[in-house]
């Protein structure tokens, strides 16, 4: 299975085929700047993977965008893109790729998945969310506060 996984940032737009294991088979960036406007930059991005990874080979598409966005309408409305208030993201990717599902979530929210699923937590212990041991009474208290037993 290989997904595109879309980064909808401030300066630039990112896309990366990426495996299920995690592996990057294609990559992709364009700056705002360059591109001449935010719908340029998304189908630039789009086609600089497709042109490596075959459109076929994709299965799915994830995009993680800045806010405000509304995952279940696939709407995003970046700060500093004012271009795009309330724009479908979702139905512009779909349309470039049909016949996949589309996900919408916030960049910081696909920032801590990925650090979750692939990132700089070796042992399953330390990894945000992990269970954690209950703290002391003490350690519980608040400052002049008697530990509750």
């Amino acid at each position: 299975m290989t997904v595109l996984a879309l980064d909808i940032g401030g300066t630039k737009f990112a896309a990366a085929a990426v495996t299920a294991d995690g592996d990057v088979t294609a990559r992709a960036e364009v700056p705002l700047s360059r591109a001449g406007s935010p719908d340029r930059a998304l189908a630039q991005v789009v086609e600089q993977v497709t042109a490596r990874v075959p459109a076929d080979a994709i299965e799915g598409i994830g995009i993680g965008s800045a806010g405000p966005l509304d995952p279940r309408a696939g709407t995003v409305s970046p700060v500093n893109i004012p271009r795009w208030r309330d724009f479908p993201l979702t139905a512009a990717v779909g349309r470039m790729l049909p016949g996949r599902p589309v996900r919408l979530a916030g960049d910081a929210q696909c920032m801590a998945l990925g650090e979750w699923w692939r990132g700089a937590f070796p042992e399953e212990s330390e990894k945000p969310g992990a269970a954690a041991p209950e703290p002391s009474a003490e350690a519980a208290a608040g400052p002049g506060e008697e530990p509750r037993r």
